[in-house]
């Protein structure tokens, strides 16, 4: 989970999600971060591929070094939203087993919380949705509390430049690690989890059940909508 000055970007509707009480598993980039598509995953797949799901996903997923921009792509190009959605089946898996834990990825409890708007709080010009320059605020909220803020408007918003910088001042949108009785207990994702098997080429956990998922019979499903996932992000 990112500190405060590297705060992970979430959309504003995720406020009422973190705070309704559900299980959650936060995946931030800085865990995604941890599980490139190096060469001997890449290779390994190639030689992987007994089954059409496994043949097309592959192709799909050949396009990104074929078409990359420089010789760079097996270290910049990240396994994003087939790694969050393993952790994400995982999880869930072992919440109804009864076990905490994930197989994919490292875990921790921390206690973070979505922030809205930009202090100072209590300024309506306009920008916050939540707020009207007259008439009661949406979901019962504080005229001058924590949420009313100034949202930022674009990357364009005078408000949230700072002069002689290329880094602004607003933060609505994004996840904190905080404490006190705003902040919320939930479960993080740091890092994707080293292979156990350390004869395998593969280094990272979730490359071997990736692998063994695209060649099995049965879910095929699943794999390709694991695979759909890197297609997406072509």
């Amino acid at each position: 989970m990112p500190p405060p000055t590297s705060p992970t970007i979430v959309s504003p509707s995720a406020y009422p999600v973190f705070y309704s009480g559900i299980s959650i598993t936060l995946v931030p980039l800085d865990a995604t971060n941890t599980i490139p598509i190096n060469e001997e995953f890449f290779y390994e797949f190639q030689r992987h591929q007994s089954t059409y799901e496994a043949q097309y996903c592959f192709k799909a997923l050949k396009m990104a070094p074929d078409t990359w921009f420089n010789d760079q792509f097996y270290t910049s190009y990240f396994m994003w939203d087939s790694f969050t959605s393993g952790v994400a089946i995982s999880s869930m898996r072992n919440d109804k087993n009864g076990k905490f834990g994930n197989d994919f990825a490292q875990l921790e409890y921390m206690n973070v919380t979505v922030v809205t708007s930009n202090k100072p709080y209590g300024v309506h010009d306009g920008s916050n949705p939540l707020f009207k320059v007259r008439g009661t605020p949406k979901f019962g909220l504080k005229r001058d509390g924590v949420h009313s803020g100034h949202v930022q408007t674009g990357i364009t918003d005078s408000f949230c430049s700072v002069k002689g910088s290329n880094k602004g001042r607003c933060e609505d949108g994004y996840t904190k690690e905080v404490s006190g009785p705003e902040a919320v207990h939930i479960r993080v994702a740091t890092g994707a989890k080293p292979n156990v098997d350390k004869y395998s080429p593969l280094d990272r956990e979730f490359f071997k059940s990736f692998l063994d998922l695209s060649e099995d019979s049965q879910p095929k499903f699943f794999a390709l909508f694991l695979f759909y996932l890197i297609k997406l992000s072509l």
